[in-house]
């Protein structure tokens, strides 16, 4: 009969070669060729019209980067629940422009939400999703796509883009 402690050891072995295996698959990002997340955190400043914004951002393919949107408004989707706020779709353009000139062109569309009381001033939030739909420089032919959310107070916005890409040019040069 063989010892218990033999089969504990073997069976130890396995799970550390099987979690070091995904792991590595983890870190690689994905199964598809040249498929990377992209995440990204910035700030902007709101244009007295509301409808622009330029600030800037950083993630991890794009190192610091500068980021101008331009958005719209559409259709209203109804109240809140908490008046005088309501909800509606909505969407923009954007550019990412990295230190080298390298840029992202990225389209986003979803939901745009006032939101109001103390301590908010023209407040606003939105959960969209995002397409990007082309580059230059390193992300020339880049295609991707992702959540995009942000919140707006007291014409400061804070937004997080979070999702994967996609681009033959070597994205690791920032």
């Amino acid at each position: 009969m063989k010892s218990p402690k033999r089969w504990y050891w073997a069976a130890l072995l396995v799970v550390v070669l099987a979690l070091a295996t995904a792991a590595t698959r983890v870190k690689g990002g994905s199964s598809h060729d040249g498929l990377e997340r992209f995440q990204a955190d910035g700030t902007a400043s709101l244009s007295a019209d509301r409808l622009t914004l330029n600030g800037t951002l950083r993630g991890n393919e794009i190192g610091t980067a500068y980021y101008t949107d331009t958005g719209y408004g559409g259709s209203t989707l109804g109240v809140t629940g908490n008046p005088p706020d309501f909800c509606f779709l909505s969407g923009g353009s954007a550019t990412i422009t990295t230190k080298d000139g390298s840029t992202l062109s990225v389209t986003r569309q979803g939901m745009l939400c006032t939101v109001s009381g103390a301590g908010i001033t023209n407040g606003v939030t939105g959960n969209q999703v995002y397409l990007i739909t082309g580059g230059t420089g390193r992300f020339a032919g880049a295609i991707g796509g992702g959540n995009y959310t942000f919140a707006i107070n007291n014409g400061t916005v804070l937004f997080h883009i979070d999702g994967n890409i996609q681009a033959p040019g070597d994205r690791d040069s920032h």
